[in-house]
């Protein structure tokens, strides 16, 4: 190396690979420094900008560089890129390698990874267009509604119009785009297309005028009888006078229009000609009185003796007294046994009425009581029946006793020991036979072996000799007390009950055996509880439960009757009630709303929601609670609202708790048979429907016993079967039942007179059951019941002709259910016959109407057999092409199976076979025939493609110059002019026609001239007329803005030649003339039918005032119409604001009344006007109201 390492890198030349660069080539790209315009970019500028990708830098001579630095000066300018690197890294260094424009959008994102290279908001609105391609940088929709306006800028981004109306809606929200007042009249009519702009009845008489300037809006006569009211609140539109008589018949139809009676006595004279308006006979006996007012028509002298009898009616003619029959028994007082009465000594008792005591009684109160005989149901008993029985005291055998010796043994109840005993007390125990269980017995069965003594073989032992060996005491060799317990047993020998009131010692030698206390008030009378407690009817296993203090007697006959409860022991039973009612599942029918509470010490009262029968719910109360529905009352809460049938409504409920007494009696249910051989011993009926279970109406649990309460030892209660494990078969004797007492099938009869027992669970026996098979009852109500259950009728024989089947449809007596009777016995044979017959369709009031077989709440379509056969999903009764399923997608009234041209609405119109749908040329049968692109219907030149192309009014196909306008296509050899017909004309000749044309052109100006003159005078005729008419305040006046509008439907139906006079009108002048003239004449018209009488000075007047009049209630009616009014009509609701015009039409015109819905309904929304109107035609409004 002779340059001895000039890059001072200690790497010799001759091993250095870059000898000249210290660095040698650091960004290892295969140049080295000298020769690298990038020394430290590999890729050397890969984007061509001129800035490399220095991934390192260095000063060559930093001292140098350092200018760059403190100056900011160009490093590019200066090319001190290279050798000053760090200096001018910021500056050189290229920060968007891959990017030849370095973020030309400055949006800090590098073109190769920015999505819009030239787009600094890089898509702002979002639309996949970056903004230098993209018409509308801030518009995602791109003036979506092509108005060239973006939406940023766009005040109608959807409207290509921009609010065309000027109404500051947009047309995508305005209701009327080109309507700036936006149906002013709210009647959902736009003013482009609206006939009365300010009027939303749009003419609602007819009358051609619209309402905002009708007189009377709803009067198509406009006040035909001039009376200065219109007929919708005029009571005689056809009378002027308006029933001056006031007698409900307008003038028009009034007979008598002077005579608000109308000849009320039919004399054929109106009362303002009938002398005597009230008398058809006008003062038949010429007294100068009419007969209604005459008090004796037909005596001239008008009863001469004034005793108000006249003279051809007068008995006492020749009585001359104001009192000649004082008591006008029609016997004349000169003649009169009794003159002062009438009925002169009625009872013959020689005494006359007016001095009588009692005039109708001849023995006047034989009994003194101070009632007269005809009077007094016992003329003869001053008791008069004392006792009640029907039998007064002089005829009865007991006078103080109502069941005249009951017993029959001849002493009365006030005398009898024992009035319903005839032996009266036969064993002398002190108790009467009727309530004496042994009425031969004095002891009263002293063995309790429900054997009385006068009939039992042992009366002392009651095993009554059990080993038959007659011997009354012997089951055991020494049994002493004969209790069937052997003296080597038994704790005491010598008593029988063994101890039974548990004192301690036994009854041979206890002093009171039957009372614990053993004689407490030394009284020397025990308290023999056992004895009363039999003799009460209750059962031995009882006792001990009816020596508690919650027994008590009331009545004093020795037997308990009644229960006191403790307040703990009524807590318990509230909260034993309300927890039976939670636990139930049977509560469905009758769900608890109020909570119970105690009336009294023994009466339970809480109310119930139910839909059911009183009866029904008792018994569903009966299962929930554990009491007998014979000690339940249900009924309805007073003052309650009769109910549809199945509507819910509150019940009260009662339940008497004296009912616990009932499960200590031997016979619980009354019914002769002791409970222990009793198959129902709740039940005095025993099953009486054969259903093999028991009504429970005598049960009564002990609702104040709790943990565990009787609940639980029901059918799924968590003690279930252990009621005699327990010992609570007394406790619990309706919960237990089943298990305790063996009952047939065990549980409650919910129907105790129906086998079926509620078939169909909706809580109903069949008795109050409209449908027995049927849950839902009706549900359709179409008087036909479905059958959610299998129908049930027994199989036995219900008459001596057979069984139920005997009766069905097809069998032998088929037909006889009626006549036989037995509609409710055989429900199922005999349905058909007996109008019971199954809802094959339980959810279609109408069955299935279309008979389609399908119900209508299964059908798509009820009322259409087919089931909308098309598929339009529109059905056949709404379907206007039930067999097109695009309906007459063409609109000309043709469906499509009928339609020759489906998708054109006009059928061919130009009848070349070719609908419009395929037709280029739909309204031109011969098409295009020179392929202009013109159809010839419209092509001014249908077989000259070039249509007239000289523009000389001569079609192509007949031009024999048709590129020449003057079609003069000069003939160089021979001077001459060929004409449109190719004739050839010489010089002269055409001097000779030029010279007739411009005479003829003059001769039609003159003509024109004159025309024009002439429709003006007419024009201005019309006007005037028009004018003058217009001026009326009666007359037919189109309104500017709408009848004399060309496109107004109104005006052209009712003046078929009334056209538009603005300056857009395209008719000529002499059109325009012609339709004013005639629409003079039916002005003319118009006003010729509203004149009938001659004008005169006099009637000029009058009809000033009235018009005057009528201008001052206009303005009072728009005073009306736009003020308030005292009361507010609008504060009423809609039933009171129809009840306030009905009574107001009541009073003033009931000719009116019928009209009141619809007026009610009319002017709901406008009830001011109304107001206004009745004002104006009444003087009065609805509920006194006046305009503020």
């Amino acid at each position: 190396d002779d340059e001895n390492d000039m890059d001072s890198d200690t790497v010799c030349a001759d091993e250095d690979t870059c000898p000249s660069d210290a660095l040698n080539d650091i960004d290892g790209d295969g140049i080295c420094e000298q020769n690298d315009s990038c020394p430290f970019d590999s890729e050397n500028d890969v984007d061509g900008d001129g800035l490399c990708n220095s991934a390192t830098c260095v000063d060559e001579d930093p001292a140098a560089c350092s200018v760059f630095v403190t100056t900011n000066s160009d490093c590019r300018a200066a090319n001190a890129c290279s050798v000053c690197g760090c200096a001018c890294f910021s500056q050189c260094n290229d920060r968007c390698p891959l990017d030849r424009m370095n973020d030309v959008d400055s949006d800090n994102v590098c073109a190769d990874a920015d999505s819009c290279p030239f787009d600094a908001d890089n898509d702002s609105d979002g639309d996949q267009l970056c903004a230098d391609v993209d018409s509308c940088p801030y518009d995602n929709l791109n003036d979506v509604d092509s108005d060239a306006v973006c939406a940023s800028s766009d005040s109608c981004p959807f409207d290509d119009s921009n609010d065309a109306d000027g109404d500051n809606m947009c047309s995508d929200v305005d209701p009327c785009p080109v309507d700036p007042s936006n149906d002013a009249d709210s009647d959902s009519l736009c003013a482009e297309v609206d006939s009365c702009e300010l009027d939303s009845y749009n003419d609602q008489d007819s009358d051609l005028i619209c309402g905002d300037v009708d007189s009377c809006a709803e009067d198509a006569s406009n006040d035909f009888d001039n009376d200065l009211l219109c007929s919708d609140v005029d009571s005689c539109p056809f009378d002027v006078d308006n029933d001056v008589d006031t007698d409900g018949l307008c003038g028009n139809i009034d007979d008598c229009k002077m005579d608000a009676e109308n000849d009320a006595d039919g004399d054929d004279l109106c009362a303002d000609r009938d002398p005597c308006p009230h008398d058809p006979a006008n003062d038949f006996d010429g007294d100068g009185i009419c007969g209604d007012v005459d008090s004796c028509p037909t005596d001239i002298e008008n009863d001469a003796d004034s005793d108000d009898i006249c003279s051809v009616d007068d008995p006492c003619a020749n009585v001359h007294s104001d009192h000649h029959d004082a008591d006008s028994d029609q016997i004349c007082q000169d003649v009169d046994t009794c003159p002062n009465d009438s009925g002169n000594d009625h009872d013959s008792d020689s005494i006359c009425g007016d001095v009588d005591s009692c005039r109708f009684d001849a023995l006047n109160d034989a009994d003194s009581d101070s009632v007269c005989g005809n009077l007094d149901v016992c003329p003869f008993d001053s008791l008069n029946d004392i006792d009640a029985d029907t039998l007064c005291g002089d005829v009865d055998s007991c006078p103080l006793d109502s069941s005249n010796d009951a017993d029959g043994d001849n002493l009365c109840v006030d005398q009898d020991p024992c009035p319903l005993d005839k032996e009266n007390d036969a064993d002398s125990d002190s108790i009467c036979g009727n309530t004496d269980s042994c009425p031969y017995d004095s002891e009263n069965d002293v063995d309790f072996d429900m054997l009385c003594a006068d009939v039992d073989s042992c009366p002392l032992n009651a095993g009554n000799d059990a080993d038959s060996d007659n011997l009354c005491s012997d089951q055991c060799l020494f049994d002493a007390d004969a209790d069937s317990i052997c003296d080597d047993l038994d704790s005491c020998a010598l008593d029988a009950n063994n101890d039974w009131d548990s004192d301690l010692i036994c009854g041979d030698m206890d002093s009171c055996p039957f009372d614990n206390e053993n004689d407490v008030d030394a009284d020397s009378v025990c308290a023999d509880v056992a004895a009363s407690a039999l003799s009460c009817g209750f059962d031995m296993s009882a006792l001990n439960i009816l020596s508690s203090d919650m027994f008590v007697d009331t009545d004093g006959d020795s037997c308990q009757d009644a229960v006191i409860l403790s307040d703990a022991q009524k807590e318990n039973v509230l909260t034993s009630v309300v927890a039976d009612f939670g636990f139930s599942a049977s509560n469905a029918g009758a769900a608890l709303s109020e909570s119970p509470e105690f009336s009294d010490d023994n009466t339970l009262v809480f109310s119930v929601l139910s839909s059911l029968p009183e009866d029904t719910v008792a018994a569903i109360i009966e299962a929930i609670i554990g009491v007998g529905s014979e000690f339940i009352q249900v009924e309805p809460q007073r003052r309650a609202r009769l109910l549809a049938a199945g509507e819910e409504r509150v019940l009260f409920v009662t339940v008497n708790l004296d009912g616990l007494l009932s499960k200590l009696r031997s016979d619980a249910d009354f019914d002769g048979v002791d409970n222990d051989v009793d198959s129902c011993p709740f039940d005095p009926e025993n099953d009486a429907d054969g259903d093999s279970l028991c009504k429970m109406s005598f049960c009564f649990d002990d609702l104040f016993v709790l943990n565990p309460q009787c609940t639980d030892f029901r059918s799924g209660g968590r003690l279930d079967g252990q009621c005699v494990e327990s010992g609570v078969c007394t406790t619990c004797a309706c919960s237990c039942n089943a298990e305790c007492a063996g009952v047939i099938g065990g549980g409650s009869d919910i129907c105790p007179y129906e086998a079926a027992n509620d078939a169909d669970s909706d809580l109903l026996c069949a008795s109050d059951d409209p449908c027995p098979f049927d849950a839902t009852n009706d549900a359709d109500s179409d008087d036909l019941c479905g059958e959610t259950v299998a129908c049930v009728e027994t199989d036995e024989a219900v008459t001596s002709f057979g069984s139920c089947s005997d009766y069905s449809e097809g069998s032998r007596y088929f037909g006889f259910c009626s006549i036989d009777g037995i509609c409710d016995i055989c429900p199922c044979s005999c349905a058909s016959e007996c109008g019971s017959e199954v809802d094959t369709c339980p959810s279609d009031p109408e069955n299935d109407v279309d008979a389609d077989q399908l119900c209508a709440d299964m059908d798509s379509c009820p009322y259409d057999p087919e089931n909308d056969v098309d598929s339009d999903n529109v059905c056949s009764s709404g379907d206007s092409c039930p067999d097109d399923p695009e309906n007459d997608l063409d609109g000309d009234g043709i469906c499509g199976a009928s339609d020759s041209c489906p998708f054109d609405a006009f059928n061919d119109a130009d009848g070349d076979h070719v609908c419009a749908d395929v037709d280029s040329c739909p309204l031109s049968a011969t098409g295009d025939r020179d392929q202009d692109g013109l159809c010839d219907n419209i092509d001014s030149c249908p077989l000259d493609a070039d249509n007239d192309a000289d523009a000389d009014e001569m079609c192509g196909d007949e031009d024999p110059c048709p590129q020449d306008s003057s079609n003069a296509c000069n003939d160089a050899n021979n001077g001459v002019v060929v004409d449109g017909d190719g004739l050839i004309i010489d010089d002269e000749m055409l001097v000779i026609i030029i010279g007739i044309v411009c005479g003829v052109i003059i001769l039609a100006l003159i003509i024109v001239a004159v025309v024009v003159i002439l429709n003006k005078r007419k024009v201005a005729r019309a006007k005037q007329v028009s004018e003058t008419y217009m001026r009326s305040p009666r007359s037919f006046r189109p309104s500017e803005d709408n009848d004399l509008r060309s496109n107004s439907s109104s005006a052209v139906q009712s003046s078929p030649n009334h056209s538009d006079f603005s300056p857009n009108s395209k008719l000529s002048t002499a059109d325009r003339a012609e339709s004013v003239v005639s629409t003079e004449g039916y002005v003319a018209e118009k006003t010729k039918k509203h004149k009938t009488k001659p004008t005169s000075s006099k009637s000029r007047k009058t009809r000033r005032a009235k018009r005057d009049s009528k201008s001052t209630g206009s303005r009072a009616t728009e005073a009306g119409e736009s003020g308030s009014w005292s009361p507010d009509p609008n504060s009423l609701s809609e039933i009171d604001w129809e009840k306030s015009l009905n009574k107001f039409f009541q009073k003033h015109n009931k000719a009116k009344v019928a009209m009141v819905p619809k007026m009610s309904k009319i002017y709901n929304s406008k009830r001011e006007r109304l107001y206004a109107k009745l004002y104006k035609a009444y003087k009065a409004a609805p509920n006194g109201a006046t305009p503020s």
